[in-house]
């Protein structure tokens, strides 16, 4: 029988909504030989001194360049998947003993030598899970960190899309082409407008309009439990400050390196040219 690996201590879960800049702050952090990248592939040839600090650092930049090249983010072609084998919400949806036997045999390895390992949740669900999971596990929380992903050209049309398909299922014949994307504007359709959707659709576009507020008191209630319970396991990450500059970028991931015991051996130069180049690319995509 395999040897349990719920109760390691250097992993880290971290928690954060989609496009928030989660990847890019777990890759800074791995560029160093205690972490690994959340990429199975990669970890083996860690392991095997294949993949050194300078390759990581190249393989940041490469990835870089191919969103740039097909114009789409791909978060380094890194995340849960590409390292555990399954995604996040297998934790809860599977057994956690039949998870053990399937999480890939790099994780392993990577436990066996004692390296850092990251989890990824953008749910309150998947983070308590994952803490279910990984008993001792760290975690950074991710706050302040709406207007950095009202800045992402690419989850903005994905979000404009699921309220202008439910508009286009439920819109009659005499109501405008597209629909309120705010309360505000919501207030200026006419009267009978708002009646059919109160009375016939049980205000249902509240959901898609008001669907962040109520997101974030459920997420701040969570939050302040956790920080509660785990006390020093928790690292708050300020998004809008810490992506705010390359100099204050680097300042912050050095703190939260230096929370979680990692090196930082990659020159603050070279830290900030790849914060620049990752702020260009996700800005034009």
């Amino acid at each position: 029988m395999l040897e349990s690996i719920r109760n390691y201590n250097n992993i880290t879960i971290v928690y954060y909504p989609g496009g928030a800049g989660g990847k890019f702050l777990i890759c800074t952090l791995a560029l160093n030989d205690k972490s690994v990248f959340q990429e199975a592939v990669l970890t083996e040839y860690q392991l095997e001194g294949k993949f050194t600090v300078e390759k990581k650092v190249e393989y940041i930049k490469d990835r870089l360049e191919n969103s740039k090249k097909i114009k789409q983010w791909t978060d380094f072609d890194t995340g849960c998947t590409n390292f555990f084998g399954f995604k996040s919400d297998s934790f809860y949806t599977t057994y956690f003993d039949i998870l053990e036997l399937r999480i890939n045999s790099a994780v392993r390895r990577a436990i066996k030598h004692q390296k850092q390992i990251f989890a990824i949740a953008h749910s309150t669900q998947e983070l308590e899970t994952l803490l279910s999971f990984w008993h001792n596990a760290n975690v950074i929380i991710f706050e302040n960190y709406k207007n950095f992903i009202s800045q992402r050209k690419h989850l903005k049309k994905e979000k404009n899309e699921d309220l202008k398909n439910y508009w286009n299922i439920i819109k009659g014949n005499d109501w405008p082409e597209l629909p309120p994307e705010s309360l505000s504007d919501l207030e200026n359709i006419s009267p009978e407008i708002k009646k059919e959707l109160h009375e016939v659709f049980h205000d249902q576009i509240y959901c898609y309009l008001q669907y962040e507020d109520i997101e974030k008191k459920l997420r701040d209630k969570k939050v302040k439990q956790l920080v509660n319970k785990l006390k020093d396991r928790v690292y708050i990450f300020d998004v809008e400050y810490s992506y705010s500059s390359p100099k204050v970028f680097f300042d912050e991931m050095k703190k939260c390196a230096n929370w979680l015991s990692l090196p930082v051996v990659v020159p603050e130069t070279e830290i900030q040219s790849l914060f620049f180049q990752w702020k260009k690319t996700i800005t034009n995509i």
